[in-house]
């Protein structure tokens, strides 16, 4: 890390443990967003040497004093705990990206992913398998849509009627209604878990 930094952030401060290394760096002119991406670049030039071995950073916000340093400390632990989740061999969350249902559901533990995902999804997928249907991404362009019927219909080259009919389905085999909200939310979430 400070091999990485100290060229865009003179004054960088680094500890390291046994599994963790914090730096604290000074901004020098440059973004939190700016020194994140260099950060990656460097750490994406070691990903071939790492083996079986993987990398998971967390970044905090932005301070500009010492009274927030500990709690900028552990947002930083917590976000790498959060990478550390996503399974790639190199990965990356910002205190930005810990406002995001994204990181949410990387906090869920895989198995309890793929049961959700199963439970909700499960009879589409083997609905459309059995049938050559595309319920499933039916679905998908439906809550990318927000509910919109017509774009929906649009964006899947398909007449309304058929939309409906699709939908009309996908009730049918899960049990839940499109119209609710918080089942489109389940959706949209089961979609979005692998």
């Amino acid at each position: 890390m400070d091999e990485l930094l100290r060229p865009l952030a003179p004054g960088i401060a680094t500890a390291s443990g046994t599994d963790e290394a914090v730096a604290l760096v000074p901004l020098a002119g440059n973004s939190a967003r700016e020194l994140t991406d260099h950060v990656m670049r460097g750490v994406r030039t070691l990903e071939a040497g790492l083996g079986e071995g993987r990398i998971a950073l967390g970044v905090s916000s932005v301070t500009h004093g010492p009274a927030a340093l500990s709690s900028l400390i552990e947002e930083a632990r917590h976000a790498r705990r959060l990478a550390a989740l996503s399974g790639e061999r190199v990965s990356v969350i910002t205190g930005d990206d810990v406002s995001s249902h994204r990181t949410l559901l990387a906090a869920i533990p895989a198995e309890l992913r793929r049961s959700f995902r199963s439970r909700l999804l499960g009879p589409l997928e083997a609905y459309d398998a059995a049938n050559q249907t595309e319920l499933v991404e039916t679905l998908q362009a439906y809550v990318a849509e927000s509910g919109n019927w017509a774009s929906t219909a649009e964006r899947l080259h398909v007449h309304v009627n058929t939309l409906r009919y699709r939908l009309k389905r996908i009730e049918e085999l899960t049990g839940r209604s499109l119209n609710k909200w918080d089942e489109r939310v389940d959706f949209m979430l089961a979609l979005r878990m692998a």
